[in-house]
This record gives C-alpha cells, sequence and structure tokens, in this order.
C-alpha cells in the first residue's frame, strides 16, 4: 500500500475481515434457519397423512364392533350351536371371543400407527440439536 512517505507494512484493518464473516455467518444462519422449516413443514404432512388414516381407522373398527356385536352374537352363536352341537352359551361365548380378538387386533395396529406420529418429528428435532451445537461452536465459548 503506498503512502506520502513511501509503501507502508501495515495489514488491512480486520473490521473488513471481521464484516465480511459476520455477513457470511447471518447469510448461512438464515439459510439453516429456512432449511429446517423446510425439514419441519415436510414432517407435518407426513405425520398429518398418518394421523388420519389412523383415526379414520379407528374410528371404522369402533363403528364395525359396535354395529356388528349383536348381530355376531346371536347369529353366529345360533348357527354354532346348530352346527357344531354345542350348547348355547359356549356358542354365544365362541362367536363373541372371536369378534373381539378381530376387533383388539385391528385397534392393535391402529394405536401402533398413532405412536409412529409421535416420533415423526425426531429429525427436526435432531437436525435443530445439531445445528445449534453448530452455532455455538462458531460463536466460541460464553463467558
Amino acid at each position: 500500500m503506498a503512502t506520502l512517505n513511501g509503501t507502508s507494512n501495515r495489514l488491512p484493518s480486520p473490521t473488513v475481515a471481521v464484516g465480511g464473516s459476520l455477513r457470511n455467518i447471518a447469510a448461512d444462519l438464515v439459510d439453516m434457519t429456512d432449511l429446517q422449516l423446510q425439514l419441519v413443514r415436510s414432517e407435518a404432512r407426513a405425520v398429518r397423512s398418518i394421523a388420519v388414516r389412523a383415526a379414520v381407522m379407528f374410528a371404522v373398527s369402533v363403528g364395525m364392533l359396535l354395529a356388528s356385536l349383536t348381530v355376531v352374537f346371536v347369529g353366529g352363536s345360533l348357527l354354532v350351536h346348530e352346527l357344531a352341537g354345542w350348547r348355547l352359551s359356549l356358542s354365544y361365548l365362541t362367536v363373541g371371543g372371536g369378534a373381539m380378538l378381530i376387533a383388539g387386533v385391528t385397534l392393535w395396529v391402529t394405536v401402533h400407527r398413532l405412536g409412529r406420529v409421535a416420533n415423526a418429528f425426531q429429525g427436526s428435532f435432531t437436525e435443530l440439536r445439531q445445528n445449534l451445537a453448530w452455532v455455538r461452536r462458531l460463536l466460541g465459548p460464553s463467558t
């Protein structure tokens, strides 16, 4: 760098480099925030789809159970009583137990799917934790 007295051995002002670094950090933080929001939006769509399916399956299962309970108990029990020659009480218990088993399996599958909804945002939370750790490392130790 030339001066009135000749050349100077001074280094450029560090404030120029710091200002550029701060702009880069701010741009990185904005980009990271934008990507984080995109991830949350994507996972929210997936959760909504899973939750709607599970809710519909649950409602259908409960509705079918309630609507068919009387018919299954009476009609099925009388059929078993006639075909197998069992006592009427044993026929009622057998048919009722079968209906409860089917409904229980369907409800178990539904509850299992609803459990997946709770874990759907795990990716976003992990990503957010990693991003926050990166920001902390970038900013250095706090006093």
